[in-house]
């Protein structure tokens, strides 16, 4: 498996994966700036989101689950 970037001007422009077999999945050819700057911005949202989440789901959950509700939901804002 072989990933290869191109450099263009103003730094990377393109990542190619042709010889990647999750290519056959996604359909993905390359990857471009904009697909990167709106994965930063996904990210960027669910991370602004979580306590808002965390907060309201606190409140809907059953007292028996809300440890493993915490646990989760700190597990998930870790990965971030």
């Amino acid at each position: 498996m072989f990933v290869s970037m191109s450099i263009g001007y103003g730094g990377f422009r393109n990542v190619g994966f042709e010889d990647c077999p999750q290519n056959l999945v996604s359909g993905l050819k390359s990857i471009t700036a904009k697909h990167l700057a709106l994965a930063s911005q996904v990210i960027s949202f669910t991370y602004v989101v979580i306590p808002e989440l965390r907060r309201v789901l606190f409140l809907k959950v059953p007292d028996s689950r809300k440890g493993l509700l915490l646990l989760e939901m700190d597990r998930l804002a870790q990965d971030l």
